[in-house]
């Protein structure tokens, strides 16, 4: 039984599906957590340092006795977050009574952002809350994820078929244009004539089956 073999161009072809395979996985396990999770601290900062600017107009408003009510109004429409003040019965009531500071957490794509405790010209103690909504973010992060890995995939895809046709034209046809040629040497014993290459190294392989096929006992 003859041994069944697959030919140079079946198993490169294969190679260069598992190269593009490869990359293309490759990006998707480690880009988009890392995109994401880069665009979403990002995000995260801003919306801190934009809390900590509303926390200081609020703190200098109400330390002086004046009203807010225009101030959040100007920071929502501006900072495109929701903000509420809110007057506590006693201070322990605040989530950072017993640090003094603010508080944040992150679930999902909302951001929740707790001031420190804010005293107003009377003494009383304030609590804002600021809730960002992080998902344009989000979007932003998967446009940018979803372009990235397209890019990667036309890129391999690209770079397959040129080694491919590089392969293919240079090495593979040659090879199949010297056996033709060879074999019908063999049935008609007419002088070999090898064709014309473009490569130094087809050329001289078939420089070298002519020659050998000259001096062959006819």
């Amino acid at each position: 039984m003859a041994n069944k073999t697959s030919s140079i161009e079946v198993r490169l072809i294969q190679l260069l599906v598992a190269i593009a395979c490869t990359a293309i996985v490759g990006v998707l396990l480690i880009l988009p957590y890392r995109l994401y999770e880069r665009d979403i601290r990002h995000a995260s900062e801003q919306a801190h340092r934009v809390s900590s600017v509303a926390h200081a107009a609020l703190a200098k408003s109400l330390a002086a006795g004046e009203g807010v009510n225009d101030l959040l109004n100007r920071f929502q429409g501006v900072g495109a977050f929701e903000i509420t003040l809110e007057k506590l019965a006693v201070a322990s009531d605040h989530p950072g009574a017993d640090t003094q500071r603010a508080t944040s957490k992150l679930d999902g794509t909302s951001l929740t952002y707790v001031t420190a405790p804010i005293l107003d010209a009377s003494g009383d103690t304030w609590l804002a809350t600021m809730q960002f909504d992080l998902s344009p973010m989000k979007r932003d992060s998967i446009r940018l994820i979803i372009d990235l890995v397209l890019v990667v995939g036309f890129g391999s895809l690209a770079f397959s078929l040129v080694v491919f046709w590089l392969i293919r034209s240079s090495l593979l046809q040659p090879l199949r244009r010297i056996t033709q040629r060879i074999s019908k040497f063999e049935e008609t014993r007419d002088p070999l004539v090898m064709p014309q290459f473009n490569t130094s190294e087809m050329r001289e392989l078939a420089a070298a089956l002519e020659r050998v096929c000259q001096t062959a006992p006819h």
